[in-house]
């Protein structure tokens, strides 16, 4: 998790008896995160709102809800490899919610649903 109290940014381990295929690079999102909140100056973090505090915790445990891990076991690399199979274009929100998408398929179903009946109904 995020740790504003802090200005020490936590070193990485890297274990030297691992084997070479098991060093990496990566970092996990909390660690990537601690990183940038440090080098962008632990003070402006604290000057952030309360409204920009919730987004951000919103924001980390939307991630770790819809991925399924804490973000301190999600690799920076690969959190997100998923994302050529996600819709495109930009991101929205339905003001009125999801109904209004099923609402407005039911009303075109409903009228072919009467097409149907009026077209039986001429030809018997």
């Amino acid at each position: 998790s995020i740790d504003s109290s802090s200005s020490v940014t936590p070193k990485v381990e890297i274990r030297t008896d691992a084997p070479a295929h098991r060093h990496s690079s990566d970092v996990t999102i909390d660690h990537a995160m601690g990183d940038a909140i440090s080098n962008h100056n632990i003070n402006e973090f604290s000057k952030l709102s309360d409204v920009e505090h919730s987004l951000l915790l919103w924001n980390t445990k939307n991630v770790e809800y819809a991925l399924g891990a804490n973000v301190s076991d999600l690799s920076m690399k690969f959190w997100d490899s998923d994302e050529r199979h996600a819709f495109e274009g930009d991101h929205v929100l339905l003001k009125q919610g999801y109904t209004a998408v099923t609402n407005h398929l039911m009303k075109s179903l409903e009228k072919k649903r009467r097409e149907v009946q009026m077209r039986a109904r001429l030809s018997s």
